[in-house]
């Protein structure tokens, strides 16, 4: 698998050399950019996307209640990205007091290689650390 290298604004690298991750850091970049495509935002399939703000960013959160839901959405857009081959650890928590969500997942590819990826919402709308 080959997928295109994001520069630092998060736009696609082109006619650049190197512009190009092959087998694990092409998974990793994939599953990358699906969580950050918001359902509708791309023209060609408005269906497609991460439900960012209908089904995560500012819901209602009791103190007993577990991010199961928002678990779902992150894990279904993991596993629905090519060279994904399984989810091995998502920790998820959710400060209810600012809303924020954290997860820590580490991602088995096709390639019998992981990677981890941390996720987080609050500050910032969803930030993505590899």
């Amino acid at each position: 698998m080959k997928y295109r290298k994001l520069d630092e604004n998060g736009d696609y690298t082109i006619g650049r050399h190197n512009e190009l991750y092959e087998g694990t850091e092409a998974v990793a970049q994939a599953v990358k950019t699906r969580l950050l495509l918001l359902l509708g935002e791309w023209w060609e399939n408005r269906q497609d996307g991460t439900p960012l703000f209908e089904k995560v960013l500012g819901q209602r959160l009791r103190t007993d209640e577990t991010p199961d839901e928002i678990d779902l959405v992150f894990s279904d857009r993991i596993n629905g990205t090519q060279g994904v081959s399984d989810i091995t650890k998502f920790e998820s928590s959710i400060d209810v007091e600012s809303r924020a969500y954290k997860a820590d997942i580490t991602i088995k590819t096709v390639y019998d290689t992981e990677f981890s990826i941390s996720l987080s919402s609050g500050a910032s709308l969803l930030e993505i650390k590899m």
